[in-house]
């Protein structure tokens, strides 16, 4: 039996049952998914980038760094009780929380120009249940995998719902809904361990930038190759450019497939 509704907009709304110990969301009537098949992860190629491969980590990020200033601000809240500390920082500094930003969409021509710094990095396709998996009782005081919530008309909402500060962190304006954003949302019992840990078998697949191959030196590619080989044996490499015939069509082609054939004709 249900025990409570609010409306976020016409879209969007939370519910509660008499049965469960956790608030639902739901989409248009019907409860949004707890998790997907595959999501996916965009990366610039840098240092930073080369040693989460290598320590098969991510990197759960203070949404005080985050490129909107409004995601997870506080005054979503219309009556946030701001304490002392509170009142003299960012809105949207959270000190023991820690987000891992996903997406379920592989090929986004934005994404690919904003987050890999124009077809200049990756991008990680992740098996989405992995993120269901990960253990929790040394690094993290809660866990969860959400679906971004991006309402047609964004309201305010009270601090007096158990749920508030929950949704505040994974409620965008819509200008944003192209990015199909999931959320791995963390509590952190230590704020400054940030390094999320996942499985190498759970990286299905990388997608390589077709700028990676043409402005940056070779040994890229070849650092990027012998991280596979080396850490990540069963993911596929896959690079990705602009059809040369057909516009606004991308191309994706076996990088492995590629190399063997390179070297069978040497």
């Amino acid at each position: 039996m249900k025990t409570f509704e609010y409306s976020i907009d016409s879209k969007y709304s939370v519910e509660k049952h008499e049965d469960s110990k956790h608030f639902k969301y739901l989409e248009n009537g019907k409860f949004m998914p707890e998790s997907t098949e595959y999501l996916y992860k965009y990366l610039a190629w840098n240092e930073r980038t080369i040693a989460s491969l290598f320590g098969n980590y991510l990197w759960l990020t203070n949404p005080v760094h985050f490129n909107d200033p409004f995601d997870c601000n506080k005054n979503m809240i219309f009556n946030y009780d701001f304490n002392e500390k509170e009142k003299f920082e960012k809105r949207n500094y959270f000190k023991d929380v820690g987000i891992l930003s996903l997406t379920e969409n592989k090929f986004c021509p934005l994404m690919w120009a904003h987050y890999t710094g124009n077809y200049n990095g990756i991008v990680l396709k992740f098996k989405a249940d992995s993120f269901n998996k990960i253990e929790t009782k040394n690094q993290f005081e809660q866990i969860k995998l959400r679906k971004v919530i991006y309402p047609e008309l964004f309201k305010q909402f009270p601090l007096g719902f158990k749920f508030s500060k929950e949704l505040m962190l994974f409620i965008k304006t819509k200008n944003w809904n192209y990015e199909k954003e999931w959320r791995l949302i963390t509590k952190l019992k230590e704020p400054y361990n940030r390094y999320l840990r996942f499985d190498p078998e759970s990286l299905e697949e990388i997608y390589i930038g077709h700028n990676l191959f043409e402005n940056l030196e070779s040994r890229s590619i070849a650092i990027l190759t012998q991280i596979r080989d080396t850490y990540y044996p069963e993911t596929k490499l896959t690079r990705i450019f602009p059809d040369s015939e057909v516009f606004g069509q991308i191309v994706f082609r076996d990088w492995d497939k590629e190399l063997n054939a390179s070297e069978t004709k040497q």
